[in-house]
């Protein structure tokens, strides 16, 4: 796993194990939701701690659209249907878990609902990281703004050292950072990442960058820069 979104365990210290469970409803046409989790692989972290990572997956109740031909017309109508959401996901004992992507999110409630583990979603504060990195003469190959003051309110820009750019020098005075790519060593490793506000990471390089790895640089690079919304 190399990416996802982020949710930090503020309780509990606890593994996770595997379950399934029926949730009763009350609905017209259905009486219960399943929900299942469960825990595929344990992962080995480079400090010899254990991580876990598995899958997770949820019904919901969704209206879908369907189209029948009767009496030599054309009916569509929305009709409700159960569907399945899932995510993989890892998890850091007493520390965090990752959601594979933002519908994933679930996982963080599934977690907390069967567990003593309370795990709350977080956002970055990409200023104080782009500060840091910045400090350490890295400079990032992307970075998001907002609320700037002037023309340009908001934007996305792509390139090589582009916060020394004299042109964007007055709009990263004064915008808000949302997202930013940089390239950087870490332990002996040249990464190229990708960070959101909204607590989303990627690590694009290097290719053979394991799951264990992944935990380790969200603890060591990013978790102090971290906030509930």
């Amino acid at each position: 796993m190399d990416s996802g979104v982020i949710g930090q365990v503020e309780s509990g210290s606890e593994p996770v194990s595997d379950f399934t469970k029926e949730i009763s409803i009350q609905h017209e046409l259905f009486d219960e939701l399943s929900q299942c989790l469960n825990v595929t692989e344990d992962i080995r972290m480079p400090d010899g701690r254990t991580a876990q990572f598995g899958q997770a997956a949820i019904e919901e109740i969704s209206s879908v659209e369907e189209t029948d031909i009767v009496d030599g017309g054309i009916d569509t109508y929305k009709k409700p249907r159960k569907i399945v959401k899932t995510t993989y996901f890892l998890h850091v004992p007493g520390n965090f878990v990752v959601a594979s992507s933002g519908e994933g999110r679930f996982v963080f409630d599934l977690i907390s609902r069967e567990f003593s583990n309370s795990v709350d979603r977080i956002e970055f504060d990409i200023d104080s990281y782009i500060d840091e990195i910045y400090d350490e003469g890295i400079n990032p190959w992307k970075v998001g703004f907002y609320d700037n003051v002037g023309n340009a309110e908001n934007g996305v820009l792509h390139g090589e050292n582009i916060l020394s750019d004299s042109e964007f020098e007055e709009v990263f005075k004064s915008a808000k950072k949302n997202q930013v790519g940089l390239n950087h060593s870490y332990d002996g490793k040249e990464i190229k990442n990708f960070v959101t506000e909204s607590g989303y990471v990627e690590i694009y390089q290097p290719s053979d960058f394991s799951t264990g790895e992944f935990a380790t640089y969200i603890e060591d690079a990013l978790l102090h820069h971290s906030y509930q919304p």
